[in-house]
C-alpha cells in the first residue's frame, strides 16, 4: 500500500476505469480527483462541490455535484447537465450508477433547503431523459440516497421516508418493494453510507456506526453493518466489528 496526502478522507465515493484510472470525490474542500495511472493526483477542474462519481460502459467518467448538476468527460473535454440545459431533475446530484444497457442514474435528495426540495430519480439513456418521482411513479419517497444497478439490470433505489430507509427495485416499468427491506428487518435508521454491486446478482447496503433499527428497536450498530440483498435469497446482515 501507498499512501497519498492531500484528500482527506473520502467523502463520497471512488471508483476506477479500465485504463486504470481511479476516481475520486474527497472530503478536501469537497473537490474531485483522479489518481492517475501514471501515480499523478489530480484535481478536477470543476464547477462546484464534488459528491459522487461512476465510470460508465464507454469507460467515461460521471461527476455527481452537489448543486450544478452532473459533468460527464468525453474525449477530453467535460459536458456538463443541469437543469438549465438538459432533463436532469435537479442540480443535485448524491449518487450516480449505470446499469447493464449504459443508462446512468442519479438520485436527487434534498439540501434541507425548502429551495431545493428532493426530486426523486433520472435516468439517461445517451439521449433522452426521464424522471421518477412519487408524483408520476411508485417510488416511495423522493429523498434517494443511494443507487446501484446489479449485474442483471436491475436497478435499486434506497429511498429515505419519515426515519425509515426503504429500498426498492426497478423492474424496467415501475419502482416494486423489495422483499424484507423495512423497518422491521433490514432499514438502517438514516445510517446507509454506500451500495455496490458484484457479478453474481448481489447488491450490498453499507450501514455506518450510527443508531440502526434492527429486528424493530433502534440500538447502536456497533462498527457497522452490511446488508446483502440477492432475489433468490433474500437478505442477508453482516454486523461488523468496531
Amino acid at each position: 500500500w501507498v499512501r497519498r496526502s492531500g484528500l482527506g478522507s473520502i467523502y463520497g465515493n471512488m471508483t476506477h476505469d479500465r485504463a486504470g484510472n481511479l476516481w475520486i470525490a474527497a472530503d478536501r474542500n469537497l473537490q474531485g480527483y483522479v489518481y492517475t495511472n501514471s501515480g499523478q493526483l489530480q484535481q478536477l477542474a470543476l464547477n462546484g462541490w464534488v459528491e459522487c462519481v461512476a465510470v460508465d460502459k464507454l469507460d467515461r467518467p460521471w461527476i455527481g455535484m452537489w448543486n450544478s448538476g452532473a459533468y460527464v468527460k468525453n474525449g477530453t473535454q467535460w459536458i456538463q447537465y443541469d437543469t438549465i440545459n438538459s432533463g436532469i431533475g435537479s442540480n443535485v446530484v448524491h449518487a450516480i450508477t449505470v446499469d447493464s444497457r449504459n443508462h446512468v442514474w442519479f438520485a436527487h435528495p434534498s439540501i434541507h433547503s425548502p429551495q431545493t426540495p428532493a426530486k426523486g430519480v433520472s435516468v439517461f439513456d445517451g439521449s433522452t431523459w426521464r424522471r421518477f418521482n412519487t408524483q408520476n411513479s411508485s417510488l416511495p419517497s423522493d429523498e434517494v440516497r443511494l443507487l446501484v444497478a446489479d449485474s442483471t439490470g436491475n436497478v435499486y433505489a434506497l429511498c429515505l421516508r419519515g426515519c425509515a430507509e426503504l429500498v426498492v427495485r426497478f423492474d424496467g416499468t415501475n419502482w416494486q418493494s423489495v422483499s424484507g427491506a423495512d423497518t422491521t428487518n433490514y432499514s438502517a435508521y438514516n445510517g446507509a453510507d454506500g451500495a455496490a454491486a458484484d457479478n453474481s446478482g448481489n447488491v450490498f447496503f453499507g450501514t455506518d456506526p450510527d443508531l440502526a433499527l434492527i429486528n424493530g428497536s433502534p440500538r447502536y450498530a456497533s462498527g457497522g453493518i452490511i446488508r446483502r440483498y440477492n432475489s433468490v435469497s433474500g437478505w442477508t446482515q453482516y454486523p461488523i466489528s468496531s
